[in-house]
């Protein structure tokens, strides 16, 4: 329920609007379209730079400009332009490239992720969509197991509101970062796990009555369908840690411009002072995370579990064996001392007869 308004304006391209496909002129377009063609000097783009809830030091309230870019952040027409790709015609979404291994997990490595879009101009990059709309982004359930599986107190649940979802207790620190054209974009560790109060969820706690906090890096909530465009959608979640700005290019209805859309990246995030925030805010300043790599938990511990079990295994069947061959090597032995001396005696016998 929307109490602060009476609808949502959407933001993105004229080709997926319901509205124009109906009316079929551009009085039915989408709004960034008609914005764009009373000014066509305007640059075509937008730009967002999204708040963070309880942020101790940054305080952005929230800004969306459109054909100009927000004082301070200049830097931003600087950065690599990343190209539109994959988008389906009756679809169209601001969709980008991956780089090769580039998520980066808790434990420093990178997350094994493969595409499932066939349209892919590189098999070895998954395509990620760029949605405001969702305040936890949408992963493979695979890739939220790699995030959170691996810590103490993690558990994946499945909530009404919510669908199923990772929860872990709010004071171990998660940090990922993803990587787009060789570039780095933190994730702060105040997104990649969220308090519950914020989306109006209490009571959140394990078995004793610690607070957990919700995993924000979802796994699906819905059918991506037999042959996906994408493979991931990047959320609030993500978008928090950057300053976006989105040219709409040739999207645009009536546009004599024929330049292809493209996507831009400033990061907001500095991960040393992510890491303070983190300690202010969930551990009341005091720092006791001298190693915020994951423990061992889950599907990883479990690996490592059964390693150490067939390895005890190996070794419990080499001493048995080992300890059954002595005996019946003993036997051997007891067997031939109690047998020569018979035979000495019968020998012994037939030299005293000559």
């Amino acid at each position: 329920m929307n109490k602060a308004g009476n609808g949502i304006l959407g933001l993105g391209p004229n080709n997926g609007s319901n509205i124009y496909k109906a009316i079929s002129t551009t009085t039915g377009a989408a709004l960034l379209d008609r914005i764009f063609l009373q000014n066509l000097t305007t640059p075509n783009y937008l730009t967002v730079l999204l708040g963070r809830s309880g942020d101790p030091t940054d305080f952005y309230g929230g800004s969306l400009t459109i054909g100009q870019v927000i004082a301070g952040f200049e830097d931003i027409l600087k950065e690599p332009k990343l190209s539109v790709v994959n988008s389906i015609a009756d679809d169209l979404h601001f969709q980008v490239l991956l780089d090769k291994n580039g998520l980066i997990g808790p434990d420093g490595k990178p997350i094994v992720i493969h595409t499932k879009v066939d349209s892919t101009p590189n098999e070895d990059q998954v395509t990620v969509v760029l949605d405001t709309g969702f305040s936890l982004p949408q992963v493979p359930s695979s890739v939220a197991a790699e995030i959170y599986g691996g810590f103490l107190g993690a558990q994946l649940v499945d909530i009404d509101s919510v669908g199923k979802i990772w929860l872990l207790p709010c004071s171990q620190e998660v940090n990922i970062t993803f990587k787009f054209n060789n570039k780095s974009y933190p994730v702060h560790p105040l997104d990649v796990t969220l308090d519950p109060m914020i989306i109006g969820m209490s009571g959140v706690v394990d078995s004793e009555g610690q607070p957990l906090c919700i995993g924000t890096f979802q796994p699906f909530t819905y059918d991506t369908g037999a042959e996906p465009s994408y493979d991931m959608v990047l959320g609030m979640a993500f978008l928090r840690n950057i300053y976006v700005l989105m040219d709409y290019g040739d999207f645009i209805l009536g546009s004599d411009q024929k330049a292809a859309p493209y996507v831009q990246f400033l990061s907001t995030t500095n991960a040393t002072e992510a890491h303070a925030d983190f300690v202010k805010v969930r551990l009341s300043g005091a720092d006791n995370t001298v190693n915020p790599a994951p423990k061992l938990r889950g599907f990883h511990s479990v690996v490592y579990y059964i390693a150490i079990a067939i390895t005890l295994v190996m070794i419990m069947v080499v001493t048995a064996l080992f300890f059954i061959f002595r005996a019946r090597r003993r036997n051997v032995e007891r067997d031939k001392i109690s047998f020569l001396p018979n035979f000495a005696q019968e020998s012994g016998a037939s030299c005293s007869g000559g």
